[in-house]
């Protein structure tokens, strides 16, 4: 599928991928891709494992795979982790039956102040050593649920789990069992299981024994406010003194909550919001790879931005009216520090890398647009410039050529522009403004700005300037200067404008002036 995609269509490689998006509904995700395909594309996912596939099998000491910060960084860049956590995103299996849930979305919701049966602190239901356990118990398959509902049975089984409130059956049980239950076992299976849609749309909270897996829609959603988390096995004798420290209040104020969002865990056509919270973590990865979205009526216009619309913003119109939902994405609390530190460093490096491809390709045009128009390298711009001399009549001056030579990319310097400005401001008092490419009249430079080293030489010159974007288009001309910028959300180049540069004047290379 890549391989077509790639050679089909003309869009992969102005990202190298990573802009490219492929729904993976398998029980172990993107496990198996590795390489360009596995670390460039966003993957969407069931199965959020932090590891590899390797990791299910590991029933202990897990938390010691994230010890070496140097190495989880590589496995995250080479895509040796299931699930990416700087890029993929965990969506919602389908759950709830032939419908999606719309009975249970429809229907009336058990009473969430309900007092739970004081005898089941925990109920799990179902496979315990295979999926259906269509296998003898001493044949157990050590990947099923990571180990834990093996685990949870050996140590809780039978009457010893009984007297600790955690009740476990080999077979299915009524609605009603569940809801008797403070909470209910949200495990894995071969891979990804429903376990936390099933149980929040049946009505019994999740504890989630799932370790270092990301869960569906989880850095969109509160998960603390609905579920429990329970990650270290070597923890799990303690598990019934846990359960019962917590109290009828705090249940009862998950379930409300849970209530409240078990329809972001349904695909139902009637009711169902799982794909309109899948978008907006998809908003949010789209924002973390460039600075900012394209198409987002927020923030897609300069007055917006011009007005101080917050970055945040870009996916807010895909939050609003989704319940507890927010424009950026969560950070999760239990992620191990090296997994944090590779993330955010991986994020970087993947905007940057899509930043270089659309300088180059921007480049690529405007040279190639040059020698079309037989100018060796340098184009001319559409009418001649009008300056002034004296008091006399304004006269037409002959057109100079622009250097496209002197547009490659260099330190300081990304595609797009920061703003959009207006002629006559000061450079003393104001925070933008604007000076015409290829007009003498007004401008700080002698001879006027022809080259984006002119408009460099102009910003020196004025207070306020400490930013500069610059096109020799046409259509636009244009040198304007900011006092301040965010480099990280740059509006896009636009089609009449594919040279827009804006640099920090105070990173740029010093490059002596073309000869004239």
């Amino acid at each position: 599928m890549a391989h077509y995609v790639r050679s089909a269509f003309p869009y992969w490689e102005r990202s190298g991928g990573r802009d490219h998006v492929f729904l993976v509904p398998s029980d172990a995700g993107s496990c198996w891709f590795d390489g360009e395909l596995g670390a460039h594309p966003i993957f969407v996912t069931h199965w959020g494992l932090l590891g590899s596939h390797s990791a299910m099998k590991k029933t202990s000491g897990r938390q010691h795979d994230f010890d070496d910060k140097a190495k989880v960084l590589s496995k995250m860049r080479n895509a040796h982790f299931c699930f990416s956590p700087h890029k993929d995103v965990v969506a919602p299996a389908f759950a709830g039956g032939s419908d999606g849930g719309r009975a249970i979305l429809q229907g009336s919701a058990p009473d969430p102040e309900r007092p739970a049966d004081p005898s089941i602190q925990l109920l799990h239901a179902g496979g315990i050593w295979q999926w259906k356990n269509y296998k003898p118990a001493n044949n157990s398959e050590p990947w099923y649920s990571q180990g834990v509902r093996q685990e949870l049975y050996r140590q809780f089984g039978g009457a010893g789990g009984t007297a600790a409130g955690i009740v476990i059956r080999a077979h299915g049980v009524p609605r009603e069992e569940w809801l008797k239950a403070k909470f209910c076992l949200s495990a894995s299976g071969m891979g990804w299981g429903i376990r936390t849609a099933m149980l929040l749309l049946l009505g019994c909270t999740p504890l989630i024994i799932q370790p270092y897996v990301v869960q569906p829609l989880e850095e969109v959603l509160p998960y603390p406010s609905f579920t429990l988390r329970h990650d270290v096995f070597e923890e799990l004798p303690h598990l019934p003194t846990r359960l019962r420290s917590i109290s009828q209040s705090e249940v009862g104020a998950m379930r409300r909550q849970g209530q409240l969002l078990k329809a972001a865990f349904s695909w139902s056509r009637h009711g169902g919001l799982a794909y309109n919270y899948t978008i907006l973590w998809l908003c949010q990865r789209a924002v973390q790879l460039r600075g900012r979205l394209k198409s987002d009526p927020v923030v897609a216009s300069a007055s917006n931005k011009a007005a101080g619309v917050p970055g945040d913003a870009h996916c807010a119109v895909h939050a609003a009216g989704l319940p507890a939902a927010t424009a950026t994405a969560r950070k999760l609390a239990w992620l191990p520090a090296s997994v944090v530190d590779a993330r955010g460093q991986l994020i970087q490096e993947r905007r940057e890398a899509v930043a270089k491809l659309e300088s180059d390709r921007v480049l690529a045009e405007v040279v190639t647009t040059a020698h079309e128009n037989g100018a060796g390298g340098s184009a001319a711009p559409a009418a001649a410039a009008i300056e002034t001399v004296g008091e006399e009549e304004p006269r037409e001056v002959a057109p100079q050529t622009f250097r496209f030579t002197n547009l490659l990319p260099v330190a300081g310097c990304m595609s797009g522009f920061c703003n959009v400005t207006t002629g006559s401001k000061s450079c003393d008092t104001d925070s933008m403004g604007m000076w015409p490419v290829g007009v003498r009249r007004s401008s700080p430079v002698r001879g006027g700005i022809w080259s984006i080293d002119d408009c460099l030489a102009a910003c020196r010159r004025c207070r306020q300037c400490r930013f500069i974007s610059f096109s020799a288009s046409p259509a636009h001309q244009d040198c304007s200067w900011y006092s301040s910028c965010d480099m990280a959300r740059l509006f896009p180049p636009p089609r009449e404008g594919p040279d827009y540069q804006t640099c920090n004047i105070h990173q740029m290379v010093h490059r002596p002036p073309l000869p004239q």
